[in-house]
């Protein structure tokens, strides 16, 4: 999910196992849309939620509070019931696989109507 500031709309995505997504207000505009990932972007997202290191970076692990006001905030849940969240702050840290699977999806899945 992500958000800019506390009163923006909410941008839902959902990737399947399989690679099938769906956005649900994608650019904050009402309109949704859905799609697939390449088999290699499948392969990648599947590497990266199965790295160990994964556990490190989650909200618990970390601690993790809101820092900015305003800022665009993105939050992955990832079964079984991991939460990364991060903000687009200066001098926050980044979550480096979290930050990467965040990268791939927001990458792979546009902002428009595709299906």
């Amino acid at each position: 999910m992500q958000t800019l500031g506390a009163d923006g709309p909410v941008r839902s995505l959902t990737v399947e196992p399989n690679g099938k997504w769906n956005c649900q207000d994608c650019a904050g505009d009402g309109v949704n849309s859905t799609g697939a990932l390449t088999p290699e972007q499948v392969q990648r997202l599947q590497q990266m939620l199965a790295d160990p290191g994964l556990a490190n970076e989650t909200d618990e692990a970390r601690r993790y509070r809101l820092a900015c006001i305003d800022a665009l905030t993105s939050t992955l849940l990832i079964p079984p019931g991991l939460t990364i969240t991060s903000q687009d702050c200066p001098g926050e840290e980044r979550t480096p696989i979290a930050g990467e699977i965040l990268l791939l999806i927001t990458q792979a899945t546009p902002a428009e109507v595709t299906g």
